[in-house]
C-alpha cells in the first residue's frame, strides 16, 4: 500500500509540474482547471500500468474516473476556449507580484496535486486490493458516484 501511494505521489508531482510548465509557456494558470479532471485519469491509468486489473472494484473505478474526468476537463476546455484567462487567476497574478511563479507552482499546481493524491486513495486501495469480487461497498460507492454525476 505504501509503495502504491509513493508511486502515485511521484506520478502526480511529475504530472502537475508538467502542467505548471505549460501554464508558464501559455501564460495561463487556468489550465490547472483542465488538468484537474485529467489528473485523476492519469492516476488511474498509472495504477493500471503498474498493478494491472486485479479486481472488479478497480476496473469500475478506472472506467468511472475516465468518464468523469473526460467530461469535466472537456467541459472546462470548451468553456474557456478562445476566452481570456479566468479572472480569479488574473487577480492572483496581480496580487502575487514578484512571487507569482513560486506561489503559482506551490499554491495552484502542487496544492491541487496533493489534494489529487488524497482523493485518489480509493483507486490506490482498489488497485492493490486482493478482494476480487464486487461487494456491497462497491455497490454503495457506485450508487454514490451515479448520484454525484447526475447532480453535477
Amino acid at each position: 500500500m505504501i509503495n502504491a501511494l509513493l508511486f502515485v505521489a511521484v506520478c502526480v508531482f511529475i504530472y502537475m509540474s508538467s502542467w505548471f510548465l505549460l501554464s508558464v509557456i501559455f501564460k495561463r494558470n487556468d489550465i490547472a482547471d483542465i488538468a484537474w479532471g485529467l489528473g485523476y485519469i492519469f492516476v488511474a491509468f498509472a495504477l493500471l500500468f503498474r498493478y494491472g486489473v486485479s479486481n472488479y472494484n478497480f476496473l469500475t473505478i478506472l472506467i468511472l474516473t475516465t468518464f468523469w474526468g473526460l467530461r469535466l476537463s472537456g467541459h472546462i476546455y470548451l468553456r474557456n476556449k478562445n476566452k481570456k484567462e479566468d479572472k480569479r487567476y488574473i487577480e492572483l497574478t496581480k496580487s502575487w507580484g514578484k512571487w507569482f511563479y513560486l506561489r503559482s507552482y506551490l499554491q495552484v499546481f502542487l496544492l491541487q496535486g496533493l489534494l489529487m493524491i488524497f482523493i485518489s486513495m480509493s483507486a490506490v486501495l482498489a488497485a492493490v486490493s486482493k478482494v476480487s469480487s464486487f461487494n456491497i461497498l462497491g455497490i454503495f460507492g457506485l450508487l454514490i458516484w451515479i448520484n454525484g454525476f447526475l447532480f453535477e
